[in-house]
């Protein structure tokens, strides 16, 4: 179910940044677009998708009329879009994301008190 929500929220990312670009492709074109870009970006010899989205997008639009450097653009600022939405996550990770009272601290070192801290040296 929750590859299914993925899926859904980045056809509607796909499909936000086709309108912002003004591009005349249809919502259920985009649906079926998205989906066989992430399984071609799946492939080995792509890192990150890069090369795979562009080259998917070009062939599927091309076959709908929308121009090459239109394609070039829509591919480019979704992947940007993907890496901010990444970086995101990646800073909260670092930050040890929002804190939760009901969960109990990562095992690890524990911060000591400064009485004991003393007794140490």
């Amino acid at each position: 179910a929750m590859s299914f929500v993925y899926q859904l929220s980045w056809i509607g990312v796909n499909y936000t940044v086709i309108r912002a670009l003004a591009l005349a492709v249809p919502l259920h074109f985009t649906a079926l677009m998205v989906p066989i870009s992430d399984m071609i970006g799946l492939v080995p010899i792509f890192l990150n998708s890069i090369g795979a989205r562009g080259g998917t997008f070009l062939l599927l639009l091309r076959s709908i009329g929308v121009a090459a450097a239109s394609t070039v653009a829509l591919s480019t600022l979704v992947f940007v879009v993907r890496m901010l939405v990444s970086l995101l996550g990646g800073l909260l990770y670092m930050l040890q994301g929002v804190s939760d009272p009901g969960v109990p601290p990562r095992p690890g070192r524990q911060p000591t008190a400064p009485a004991q801290q003393v007794e140490e040296l």
